[in-house]
């Protein structure tokens, strides 16, 4: 389980190219990656607080590791969780 937290703010999100009305929370997702009994409750937790999310933007994916067999890759789920600033600022 690999966990890729980071935050961001909407003025970096719109130099790169995003449209606004940015989430507090981005879920970042890789389709092979993914456990939904990971990503559900996590979903479920943000709403309960008040809080918006989006999966993959303004950012998508999360890291993968390299070097890892297809094996070892199979066994892999990552998610990515970038915080608003505006939240903690």
């Amino acid at each position: 389980m690999i966990l890729d937290l980071h935050s961001f703010s909407d003025e970096l999100a719109t130099l790169i190219g995003n449209k606004p009305h940015y989430p507090d929370i981005c879920i970042g997702l890789n389709d092979n990656y993914i456990d939904n009994v990971v990503v559900t409750p996590i979903k479920e937790m943000i709403k309960r607080r008040g809080y918006s999310y989006q999966i993959n933007y303004p950012y998508r994916g999360s890291i993968i590791p390299n070097g890892l067999s297809n094996d070892e890759l199979k066994r892999v789920t990552s998610i990515m969780i970038e915080v608003n600033k505006r939240i903690y600022l």
